[in-house]
């Protein structure tokens, strides 16, 4: 037994399949241009982690930084007292790290290569920061020594 086949009038495409092609075809690369835009200016607003890490390390260290003793730079590493308490800030496996009363530790910075502590004044720190990825950033702190 034969199955009848039907055939189906192909002429080809209908203005109105053309029509509907070519508004989905534009919604969608409408769609990707003002996400490309979008992204653009986003970031440029926006810091990169990189950048917003080293913001929250100057953030977190300037605070503990005020009435201290005299802050001693070595290598890289900034030791200082404050209330009968030590505070060491030094470069460990590539992690800039902040370490009270000799234990633990408290990552501040990472994708560090080296960093430099200068005391430029009775009052005034500098700080270099050299990253991973051949970044250089800078840092200055206001220090205040302690009355006695």
């Amino acid at each position: 037994m034969q199955i009848p086949s039907v055939t189906r009038d192909e002429r080809g495409v209908t203005f109105v399949e053309l029509l509907v092609y070519v508004v989905g075809f534009s919604l969608i690369a409408t769609s990707l241009m003002a996400f490309f835009i979008w992204k653009q200016t986003v970031e440029r607003q926006f810091p990169t982690a990189d950048e917003m890490e080293f913001e929250l390390f100057q953030y977190e260290l300037a605070p503990l930084l005020r009435w201290i003793e005299r802050p001693v730079a070595y290598g890289n590493g900034l030791y200082w007292r404050k209330d009968g308490r030590s505070y060491d800030v030094r470069l460990v496996n590539g992690t800039v790290r902040l370490q009270k009363d000799g234990s633990g530790y408290v990552p501040l910075v990472t994708n560090v290569d080296s960093i430099q502590w200068d005391v430029v004044s009775s009052t005034d720190l500098h700080c270099t920061v050299y990253r991973s990825n051949g970044e250089r950033e800078e840092a200055s702190f206001v220090y205040a020594i302690a009355p006695k």
